[in-house]
């Protein structure tokens, strides 16, 4: 009889082709995406995701409201707003930082422990990217996110 309790699967990575970004660079570092994810690391994704769009969700409002209004004659109610604004930063942060770790879990399970990123590593390099080119971080989170999606579908075409 078997013992369904001691299946384990290995970690199954792949390495993130760079060229289809679209724009030539040199010193990119080696990233290679976990496909296989288990339970707890596609629920952490999920949880990460939701609360990002309940937190853009509550900036957005708060920003709509604001531009509806003219601070000259309703400057109390501009500062409350602001303030209100200001009071949602941590727990953007919160999520921000649950985003860099996740990451940085799914792009460290490689053998070649020289291409593991820590999440303040991944913090550090979002920020650089945020002036030298933007579009970068978003790219690669997508083409993470579809790699993964990608193996998935694969297994369940079979």
């Amino acid at each position: 009889m078997t013992d369904w309790n001691k299946i384990r699967f290995a970690k199954l990575t792949k390495e993130i082709d760079y060229s289809t970004f679209g724009v030539e660079m040199t010193g990119a570092p080696k990233i290679h995406v976990w496909l296989n994810l288990d339970g707890e690391t596609m629920n952490e994704f999920r949880e990460t995701q939701t609360l990002l769009h309940n937190q853009a969700e509550a900036h957005i409002k708060i920003l709509k409201q604001i531009s509806k209004l003219d601070p000259d004659k309703t400057p109390e109610r501009v500062n409350e707003l602001t303030k209100k604004l200001e009071a949602l930063t941590p727990a953007m942060q919160e999520c921000n930082d649950r985003v860099f770790a996740w990451y940085a879990k799914v792009w460290s399970q490689h053998k070649d422990k020289k291409t593991h990123v820590t999440a303040d590593q991944l913090r550090e390099f979002s920020g650089a990217m945020q002036e030298d080119q933007p579009a970068f971080w978003a790219w690669l989170q997508n083409q993470t996110q579809s790699m993964i999606l990608l193996h998935g579908n694969q297994h369940l075409k079979n």
